[in-house]
Parts: structure tokens; C-alpha cells; sequence
């Protein structure tokens, strides 16, 4: 599994001496001795990856499978161009670059082409624009980049039904291409000597590895998607194949244990991790020292573990691995775009279909373009077409992007509070309230919005009523964590952010340490539905609401607003696309009255606890439309857009009387 950086200039390494690097191991890494057990790796691999995203239990952390491909890629990669420095002296970019582009860049981009191509056909324009822009980034080779800020972004629409997705870890491994044999030209330039490349790779590593632990707790895309927090899996590989063949070769007891104990910790990474375990994280060194240790212990041929890796079913499947890879995603990220929900036997039958595929792929393109004599005599030919090809992706994906941009859907999916422009909502693991003011920031009657994403959608009507009232508009806000005191629970299959009970904390101690003249509290009623009681929920509102009620904040909690059930842009999108269909939904099945009547009783006995209910302001007595006089009602499947949040100005004006507290005291 890989793709491919464009050109670099040759740069030669060559000294006056011929390089003093210690002699290679028995079986090299790659060139003359082919490793079968390499190639079954692979396989295992590929069938992690696919079982995962089909859906198969047996495989559920099979995610760790791309983890082991990063590892193959350091291992292999860095083989190649110690031994070619060995013989040589130096190390021929030019020839280094342009196998990478004939091996990856025609089968990648013959998928992109076509997988374009089918969106373009089954998919209405606002669909096709999402998809356009991960195929820019496809074609230029960061889409890992585009990914990560999806991932960052809060609202983004959740992109499992993007047929690029995938694309994102060949953007890690062509990013690597790019850099990793400069980075190992310069090593060996100071010094030829293994142990100095071990020592320099294993310096990059630990960075790498610590930048991945923290990230992974700050930042957790960045840790996913990000290259730097990627490399040390690159460098595992690297490391394994430094290591001393003598030595390797006089503990074939001890490397055969170990090539067991490293083919165990693949297996139970795969089948014991979850989409819960939180990852990269720690739990990623068990699987890359896993697949580590099984190269290593395959060096000495018929040992071990390498019997099973020299399956022939393995070794047909490490094959095609490649490009397997490339088209299974699209093909089952494709019927999930024109099925919704897909049965385990027609994401079988897709997993199937794309096998074939990587077949055809391999056999008519891969194959072909990687051993074509005249390329092979010509690497500057490799990189001209390599150029060409990623040119024409650019090109066309630019302008797909422009013919499917500016649609109404797009813009209401995109139509969030300026709160979040500005900076002034609190992410991740951060536990610090944020200092931010709105409306009129010199006047001594506060008004402060707290809660997570749900009371952020009322930023728009309050910053309205802030400017015209001369209130000081004070946002405390953080997503993800509901204003309500609970412990730390589960929230859409994830771990909710620890940090959300000290922030929240934090941020109710500034309140009352600042005496607001008025409190707006909203949060997201579906934490109710994972893996909180309405009992629970009941008391954890009135935890919160008790506190302000005793230092006599006037305060008003605001019910969620009913929730659509389904992407509102993404429906009306289909809906103008087949000029019929109704995206409209029933108002009593899209409202919790039981946690309402949880939230009254929270509030009953508080003295200055008031609740509103905005659903009447929504929808109308049966029916919820998702486009009211003109405007997009929601911007996923339960957020208000800003622009129809700001309508709600006369909703909140009537139910929001500020106790203008004496001059005397100051703002905090």
C-alpha cells in the first residue's frame, strides 16, 4: 500500500572512499532475495483492513493494518537505499523516485479517475462538491491533510461516506517517500555506519513518538492523520532492518519466539482493539512492534512464523495488496452513498468486487507500467509522466470543485456562529475557559452563554440582543461538554473528553466568581441515549442550576431543539437533485419529553431557574420544515444554522430580563 512523491533532483552522496557500511542481512530487504514473508505480511494486512471496514467483527481493530503497511514501507524503503549506498556509494534519487512513481502513480490515479468518474453520475452537485475537494488533495498528495482538518472540524459531516478517505494514508506514505531518503543521504553523508543511521533513525523515532503520545491525548487527528506523528512507524521498520545480521543469525531460537510473540501481537491488536480503544495512542506500539519483530524474524528463511507468511493464499493476496487497497473503500463507500445503510452481504459482495478490481489493476496497469523496459531504461520518462499524471489530477479535480461549488446546501452546512471564527470555543483536552466578550464589552450588565455546541447555536440571536441592549456578551463554551455536572461518559461510540468535568468546573467557578446579571445554560439532549439515565441527567442539571440558584444568578435553560435525524442539507441536496422527495419530519418522534420533564423537575424547586422550550419557534404542531421562508433550517441533523438562529431574536428577548447588578461591581 503506498503512492508516490514527485521529482527530486539526483543528489549524490558519493565520497572519495567506498562506504564502510557493515554487510547486509542474510536476506536483504529488498532487491535480490525475494521475502515471501514480507509479501504475507502484506496480505495480512490488506485482509485486516478490508474485514474492518466491511464490518466483520472478528476483525474490528483491524484498522491496525495500515499501521503495519507504515512499517513494511520504513523497513523496506530504508533496505534499499542503505544497500544501494553500500554498492554504490551514493544513493540516485532520480531512480529512486521514478520506481516509486511507475509502482504507485498509475494504479492511484486510474482509481481516482474512476471513482470520480461514478460520483459524478449517482451523486447531486452538493455531494460531488465534498468528494471534489478530497480529490484535490488526492491528486496533490496531502489529502491526509485535508482529512485531519475535517477531523478537527467539529460540524464537519461525518466523512466514513467519502470514497477518498482512504487516500489519506498514501498521502502519509508519499510524504515519507519525499523525505526519508534525503533524510538517510545526510546520515550516511557524516558517517557511513549502520550504527550511526540506527542512532540518528532511532533519535527521529522517539520525537516522533512522543509527538504521537501527546497529540493523541491534545489533539487527536493531528496524531491520526499527521505525518511527523507517524514517522516513528516508518522508523520500526527502519530499525529492523539496521539490525546485525551475525546476530540475528547466531539466536535463531530466540528470533523464531519472537517472530510468534510479534505475529500474536498483530492478531490480537486486530481482533482486540475497537473503534473505542483510543488511537494512535499507546495501543499502536503493540501492533508496530509486532509487525517489527516479524520482520526481523524473517530473515532467516523457513524459521518460524515465516511458514505461515509463506501461505499461498498470503502470497496472492500480499500481491494484490496494493491495490486492493486502492478500490475497496470506494466501492463500499459508494453503496453506502446510494443505500444508506448497507447489509454485511452487499459489503461482501463489494469487497469481492473490488478484489477483482486489484486484480485487473495489477495485472493490465501495475504490473505493465512498473516493469516497462522502456520507463525502466529512462527514469526521467518516469518522472515527466509522474508529473503529468499528477497535473491532470490537479487540474481536473480543481475544476469539478468550482463546476459543484456554491450550491445553498453547502453554504448551510458552513453557516455556524462567528463564536467559533473568533476563537471562542473551547476543543480537545483543554481545560481552561477561554477569555472572550461580545456586544457592548464595556458595560457592567453580563450576560454569559454556557454549554456545548447546543448552546453555542444561540450565540447569533444573544450577540443581536448584546449589541442592542448594551449587554456584555461573555461565551463559555466548550464541544462536547454538556453544561450538566456529569462524570465522564461515553458520547458516539468515543470516549468523552476527561477534560470536559474539570473545564466545566473551571468555567462555573468563573461564573459565579463573576456575578453575571443573567446565565443562558443549554446542552445536547442525545447524552441522554448514551449511556446516561434520565435520572441521572435530571440530577446532574440540577447540580449545576443549584449552584447558580444559590448565588442568586437569574438564570434560563434552554431545551435542545428537536433533532432532524438526518444530514438537512445533504436530504435537500437529493431532493432538488430528484426533484421529489421530503426531508421534513415529525415533531413529536424528533423530542425527548421525557428528558424535558427531567429538566423541569431539575429546575422546579430553583428560585431563579427559569426554562424555555423553543420547539414552537421550530417547527410547527405536527411538522418540523427544514427550510422556513427561504432560509436552511439546520446545518447537519440537529444544529441550527446561525442565520436561522438569529430569527430566535424575539424568542430569547421575551424570556431573558437581566438583574443589572450595582455599578460597584466590576467585572471579574
Amino acid at each position: 500500500m503506498s503512492s508516490e512523491a514527485i521529482a527530486s533532483p539526483m543528489l549524490s552522496t558519493k565520497g572519495a572512499e567506498r562506504p564502510a557500511l557493515s554487510s547486509p542481512p542474510s536476506r536483504s530487504p529488498k532487491g535480490t532475495a525475494f521475502r515471501p514473508d514480507i509479501e504475507g505480511l502484506r496480505g495480512i494486512a490488506i485482509i485486516f483492513v478490508v474485514g474492518y471496514h466491511v464490518g466483520l467483527s472478528v476483525f474490528r481493530g483491524g484498522y491496525i493494518g495500515v499501521d503495519i503497511f507504515f512499517v513494511l514501507s520504513g523497513y523496506l524503503i530504508t533496505g534499499l537505499l542503505v544497500n544501494e549506498m553500500s554498492g554504490t556509494g551514493r544513493i540516485d534519487f532520480l531512480k529512486f523516485y521514478a520506481r516509486r512513481a511507475r509502482r504507485l502513480l498509475p494504479a492511484s490515479a486510474v482509481m481516482l479517475i474512476t471513482t470520480i468518474a461514478v460520483v459524478q453520475i449517482i451523486l447531486p452537485p452538493y455531494e460531488q462538491h465534498r468528494i471534489a475537494d478530497s480529490a484535490v488533495a488526492t491528486a496533490g498528495y496531502f489529502s491526509n491533510l485535508y482529512f485531519l482538518r475535517q477531523g478537527s472540524d467539529y460540524f464537519a459531516i461525518p466523512f466514513g461516506s467519502n470514497p477518498l478517505l482512504h487516500t489519506w494514508s498514501l498521502a502519509v506514505e508519499e510524504q515519507f517517500y519525499l523525505v526519508w531518503p534525503v533524510l538517510i543521504a545526510l546520515a550516511l553523508s557524516w558517517k557511513r555506519s549502520r550504527t550511526v543511521l540506527a542512532f540518528f533513525i532511532a533519535g527521529i523515532s522517539c520525537l516522533s513518538l512522543a509527538g504521537c503520545l501527546w497529540l493523541s491525548e491534545v489533539r487527536q487527528p493531528w496524531a491520526f492523520f499527521g505525518s511527523p506523528a507517524r514517522a516513528w512507524e516508518f522508523g520500526a521498520g527502519a530499525l529492523a532492518c539496521l539490525l546485525p545480521a551475525a546476530k540475528i543469525q547466531a539466536n535463531r531460537g530466540m528470533a523464531s519466539v519472537a517472530g510468534w510473540a510479534g505475529l500474536a501481537a498483530i492478531l490480537i491488536s486486530g481482533a482486540w482493539f475497537t473503534a473505542r480503544t483510543p488511537y494512535p495512542g499507546f495501543a499502536v506500539l503493540l501492533p508496530v512492534s509486532g509487525a517489527a519483530v516479524v520482520l526481523v524474524s524473517g530473515m532467516l528463511p523457513g524459521v518460524g512464523v515465516s511458514r505461515i507468511l509463506e501461505h499461498p493464499v498470503l502470497q496472492g493476496t500480499g500481491r494484490l495488496s496494493y491495490s486492493w487497497y486502492l478500490w475497496h473503500w470506494p466501492a463500499l463507500s459508494i453503496a453506502q452513498l446510494l443505500m444508506g445503510t448497507v447489509p454485511i452481504s452487499v459489503r461482501l459482495l463489494c469487497a469481492a468486487g473490488s478484489l477483482g478490481l486489484a486484480w485487473t489493476t495489477w495485472r493490465l496497469i501495475e504490473n505493465p507500467i512498473r516493469f516497462n523496459p522502456s520507463l525502466l531504461r529512462r527514469p526521467a520518462l518516469s518522472l515527466v509522466l509522474a508529473l503529468a499524471v499528477t497535473a491532470c489530477g490537479l487540474g481536473f479535480s480543481s475544476w469539478w470543485k468550482v463546476h459543484t461549488s456554491g450550491t445553498p446546501f453547502e453554504k448551510a452546512e458552513s453557516d455556524i456562529p462567528a463564536v467559533y471564527a473568533q476563537g471562542c470555543v473551547t476543543r480537545g483536552r483543554v481545560v481552561r475557559p477561554l477569555d472572550c466578550a461580545f456586544g457592548d464589552t464595556a458595560s457592567f450588565t453580563t450576560v454569559v452563554l454556557f454549554g456545548d455546541s447546543k448552546a453555542a447555536q444561540w450565540f447569533p440571536p444573544l450577540e443581536v440582543l448584546a449589541k442592542q441592549k448594551h449587554w456584555r456578551l461573555v461565551p463559555l463554551l466548550k464541544s462536547g461538554c454538556p453544561a450538566a455536572s456529569l462524570p465522564i461518559v461515553e458520547h458516539a461510540g468515543e470516549a468523552r473528553d476527561p477534560a470536559c468535568v474539570n473545564w466545566r468546573e473551571a468555567a462555573i467557578e468563573r461564573i459565579l466568581l463573576m456575578r453575571p446579571a443573567a446565565v443562558i445554560v443549554s446542552s445536547y439532549s442525545a447524552t441522554v441515549k448514551e449511556g446516561i439515565s434520565y435520572s441521572e441527567w435530571r440530577d446532574a442539571t440540577k447540580a449545576t442550576l443549584a449552584r447558580f440558584d444559590a448565588a442568586g444568578l437569574n438564570t434560563l435553560l434552554i431545551r435542545d431543539n428537536p433533532s432532524a435525524g438526518m444530514v438537512v442539507p445533504v436530504c435537500l441536496a437529493w431532493k432538488q437533485w430528484r426533484g421529489s422527495g421530503n426531508c421534513n419530519f415529525d415533531r413529536a418522534k424528533a423530542l425527548d419529553e421525557s428528558l424535558f420533564r427531567a429538566e423541569t423537575e431539575a429546575a422546579a424547586s430553583l428560585t431563579h431557574i427559569q426554562v424555555a422550550d423553543p420547539a414552537s419557534q421550530i417547527c410547527g404542531e405536527v411538522t418540523c420544515e427544514t427550510v422556513q421562508n427561504g432560509i436552511i433550517v439546520y446545518r447537519d441533523g440537529h444544529h441550527l444554522t446561525a442565520r436561522f438562529a438569529a430569527t430566535l431574536v424575539p424568542f430569547l428577548d421575551s424570556r431573558i430580563v437581566p438583574e443589572t447588578p450595582s455599578p460597584l461591581l466590576k467585572r471579574q
